[in-house]
């Protein structure tokens, strides 16, 4: 029997739809990661499979290595669901968390090896269960390093059939990208991206040498502090020498709406006295004949 299709917007509205309904608080994104594979897994039983960090060894298509290598990494996908039969297919999904300071009130049921806290929870002492992540810049940058990644699958692989990148968060920040003194390029916005998408250096420079580069000032301050001056060597397209800056420039090829969901609550115990608002932005990826 032949397999059902689901496009991109399936899976996402699908997705969208359990972190409404069906999600408690996750710590972090391997959580969210599991959250989602287990939901597919619920959702396509039959004739799909679920491949949790989907490796793409090196050498593999000599077109796609050609414009990842930029990131000197090798490509893992978050989640691909695969269509098996006769007629196979591949979605790609890629996941960003990103989480600002969560405390556990006092007198929730909240347990941990099926033990309540034997601190006080009140106050200053209140327990935390997740810190702050910084860097908003960063992350976004990341975000859409994501659908630059999937958008290269759908370029050079013939059966995928689009992606999904997710991006949840409690920090509303993300939303009004308030991103004052840093890049923002990346911003989540609902408006049209496309085409060049430039690391502005100036406001986010971070170098990943740890100080060993010998062409910077990065070797006189702590590995990950910002670099104040340009290394005489480098110029024209600073933002492109991957192997001395963290987030290298990229073109989209596609144009892209993202799309922000801003109700979904995520209950910390099972009685949901302690609920965390969350925000997730969404962008769909489309296959490469729907993208030409």
């Amino acid at each position: 029997m032949e397999s059902v299709c689901f496009t991109p917007e399936d899976i996402r509205d699908y997705l969208i739809s359990q972190l409404k309904e069906n999600a408690h608080f996750l710590f972090n994104e391997l959580d969210l990661q599991m959250f989602v594979a287990r939901s597919l897994e619920g959702k396509f039983k039959n004739g799909y499979r679920v491949h949790l960090e989907y490796r793409l060894p090196k050498k593999w298509n000599k077109d796609f290595d050609k414009e990842y290598e930029r990131w000197g990494e090798t490509p893992y996908f978050d989640i691909v669901l695969e269509r098996i039969g006769e007629n196979p297919g591949f979605i790609a999904i890629e996941l960003k968390y990103k989480l600002k300071e969560v405390r556990l009130n006092e007198g929730v049921n909240f347990t941990r090896f099926g033990e309540s806290p034997s601190y006080n929870t009140e106050g200053k002492d209140k327990i935390t269960l997740v810190t702050n992540q910084s860097a908003e810049d960063e992350g976004r940058y990341d975000f859409w390093k994501d659908v630059k990644r999937i958008e290269l699958l759908t370029n050079h692989f013939s059966r995928i059939e689009g992606g999904v990148a997710l991006f949840l968060t409690n920090q509303k920040s993300y939303i009004s990208n308030n991103s004052e003194n840093k890049c923002t390029k990346f911003n989540l916005t609902t408006e049209p991206k496309t085409g060049f998408l430039h690391w502005d250096y100036n406001k986010s420079r971070i170098c990943i040498s740890q100080g060993n580069c010998g062409d910077c000032d990065c070797k006189k301050k702590p590995c990950g502090e910002k670099v104040k001056e340009k290394p005489a060597k480098y110029e024209g397209d600073w933002g492109s020498e991957w192997n001395h800056w963290k987030r290298p420039n990229f073109s989209l090829d596609g144009t892209y709406e993202g799309k922000w969901y801003e109700d979904i609550k995520l209950k910390i115990d099972q009685e949901g006295c302690q609920v965390v608002n969350f925000y997730c932005y969404s962008v769909l990826i489309p296959s490469y004949s729907n993208n030409a």
